[in-house]
């Protein structure tokens, strides 16, 4: 966020990932931020749950447009320079053998990946 809001308070419903990203932007501008969680943990709800995009950004390359991949490398940025631990090593795409057309698929709709089996 560009300019300050030092005077503003604001209330983020939800401790997910993304309520918990949103409180840590409006923080860093000065916010004073309160977080609000319905569930009896944080990052319990389901949108936390199916947001692999956020971790894994490559892997949406295989349906979405270019956009959506390129947005999500830059929030692995965010995440390094905000979580500590956070390690870089690439997404392992596992699939059962009947799933191998799919795993094919994927690979061609994909690229930077090297195909691995159990040996």
């Amino acid at each position: 966020m560009s300019r300050s809001l030092e005077r503003c308070a604001v209330a983020v419903v939800g401790a997910g990932v993304a309520g918990l990203c949103a409180a840590t932007a409006l923080l860093e501008a000065g916010a004073t931020v309160s977080v609000h969680e319905r569930a009896d943990a944080v990052g319990a709800s389901a949108c936390s749950w199916l947001a692999g995009g956020m971790l894994a950004p490559d892997c949406e390359r295989e349906g979405a447009e270019t956009v959506v991949a390129e947005r999500g490398r830059l929030a692995l940025d965010w995440w390094s320079q905000h979580v500590p631990g956070v390690v870089r090593g690439g997404t392992l795409v596992l699939a059962a053998p009947r799933d191998r057309g799919e795993l094919r698929q994927f690979a061609a709709r994909t690229g930077g990946h090297v195909a691995v089996d159990a040996e």
